[in-house]
């Protein structure tokens, strides 16, 4: 990201080097030998270069809150890479296991409330993901939207 801004501001001081005076766009009839420029900074004057430090600067310090933030999201890491199909399949065989009395097996499976409270347990989860994840929040020079992460952990 650093790149990009500094590129902006390299591109910034370029442009100013082919700025044109207003003379010749006024007096129209006057004969012009070339296109006079207005005289612009240097791209590696030591003012330029010293600004370009400074925005290189301000962009590294500005993205030391946002990665803390971003740090917050590896709680949901296990959810996020949960493969459902066999947290469903887990969830099917801790249910039918079978109890083994005499010769015969014969399944137990699982009660109604047991499976009531795993659904209760994942809409708690649901809410307190909801509350905690907001849909955009503004951290520093950056607008972070996370509504996408927020509607896919819930």
């Amino acid at each position: 990201f650093e790149k990009v801004v500094v590129a902006v501001f390299n591109k910034g001081i370029n442009v100013l080097q082919i700025v044109p005076q207003l003379e010749g766009l006024v007096m129209e009839d006057l004969f012009w030998t070339g296109k006079p420029l207005l005289e612009a900074v240097g791209a590696h004057e030591p003012y330029v270069e010293k600004k370009r430090a400074q925005v290189q600067l301000a962009v590294r310090q500005a993205l030391i809150p946002l990665l803390a933030y971003a740090k917050e999201y590896e709680q949901f890491l296990e959810l996020a890479t949960l493969d459902i199909q066999e947290y469903l399949k887990k969830f099917e065989d801790t249910g039918s296991e079978t109890s083994l009395d005499g010769d015969k097996a014969e399944e137990t499976g699982m009660t109604a409330a047991e499976i009531k409270a795993e659904i209760d347990f994942h809409l708690a989860e649901k809410s307190r993901l909801e509350q905690s994840i907001p849909s955009h929040i503004t951290i520093g020079p950056f607008y972070v939207s996370c509504e996408a992460t927020r509607t896919m952990l819930s």
